[in-house]
């Protein structure tokens, strides 16, 4: 499988330091601030995997693993959220919509790397 990377998070500081880490793993990481640039740069060019947010503004999470999941059936989307904005978990049907894998924010760079080599040899 592609050992390429779409990090998808409105939070510049978080998808800094989490394309930063997926650098250093050797991994091609790509990088959009919404929904609508993740589609853009998904159909531009297939990634491996995607890390994908499920808060953020314009497009959210949901919305754009649906939309993901039309373009490309196959896609292996990553989920994760920093926590429940108004006491909802997204998580849970992100995982029953197709996310492989979901992921609690604040995540451990070694979680998340496990999560990405499981979800990529799968």
């Amino acid at each position: 499988m592609e050992k390429s990377i779409l990090v998808v998070d409105d939070d510049a500081e978080v998808r800094s330091l989490v394309c930063e880490f997926l650098s250093a793993c050797g991994y091609k990481v790509r990088e959009a601030e919404n929904g609508e640039e993740a589609l853009k740069a998904y159909k531009a060019e297939r990634a491996g995997a995607v890390l994908l947010d499920m808060f953020m503004p314009e497009k959210d999470g949901i919305e754009t693993l649906c939309d993901l999941l039309k373009h490309d059936p196959t896609a292996c989307v990553i989920a994760m959220t920093g926590g429940g904005k108004l006491g909802v978990d997204v998580l849970k049907p992100a995982r029953s919509l197709g996310a492989r894998s979901i992921l609690h924010k604040p995540i451990a760079m070694t979680e998340l790397q496990h999560a990405i080599e499981e979800a990529l040899a799968t």
